[in-house]
């Protein structure tokens, strides 16, 4: 399994440990250089991200009160993948 593989799944853990709710983008980057190593960089975590996105994986929702800071969240698919892992 290549890094973004490892990366990704690794985001859809997290997402999923959260029980439905939406996770800071910030806060998930935290948690997910917790678990990686060696740490993951911005590009990786971005692209990651992006790649999640697009499958339809995870969503991105708006930050809430004047917070720019996308919140995520898993996706049915995004559970279901995990589940066939």
């Amino acid at each position: 399994m290549n890094r973004k593989s490892i990366i990704c799944l690794t985001i859809l853990e997290i997402l999923r440990d959260c029980g439905g709710h939406a996770l800071p983008e910030g806060t998930l980057r935290a948690h997910l250089n917790m678990r990686e190593r060696p740490a993951v960089f911005d590009d990786e975590a971005q692209a990651a991200l992006a790649y999640l996105a697009q499958q339809g994986h995870a969503r991105a929702m708006p930050g809430e009160m004047g917070d720019d800071e996308p919140r995520w969240l898993i996706t049915e698919k995004g559970q279901a993948a995990l589940l066939q892992r």
